[in-house]
């Protein structure tokens, strides 16, 4: 959050962050396939059309990858991802960020600990810009 606000952003967007949290209504099954996601577990999809999407590494979305294109009957099962906890169903929508989800926390949790490195980091900056004089 403190690098987006830094180069100029307003708000960041960690969606699948919450899908991963206590409160979210989908399956386990996909939570924690999140959670197991390592650093490289996602894939882009549709690279050779729009909308280009990310979602995760799995054996029905290695195949979608390597056709780089998936027209709307790829979604007709996706209530059983998130529902049903069938990963293979259709893509498992997921974020690059997945890779750094190791556990999960409530979105309570999330938010305080999200807005606590912020204010960490940013005291951090400050106190080194002053220690240097940067006015």
């Amino acid at each position: 959050m403190a690098a987006a606000v830094a180069l100029g952003a307003e708000a960041i967007q960690i969606g699948t962050r919450f899908v991963a949290c206590a409160e979210s209504p989908v399956h386990t099954h996909y939570k924690q396939a999140i959670v197991d996601a390592q650093a490289t577990g996602t894939l882009m999809l549709n690279t050779k059309s729009t909308p280009c999407i990310r979602a995760l590494k799995t054996d029905f979305s290695r195949a979608l990858h390597e056709a780089g294109v998936m027209g709307p009957e790829t979604f007709q099962d996706i209530q059983d991802v998130y529902f049903g906890g069938n990963i293979n169903a259709a893509p498992a929508l997921a974020g690059q960020s997945a890779g750094l989800i190791h556990e999960v926390h409530s979105a309570s949790q999330i938010v305080q600990v999200t807005v606590a490195h912020f204010h960490a980091i940013t005291v951090r900056l400050g106190a080194m810009a002053a220690g240097a004089n940067f006015s």
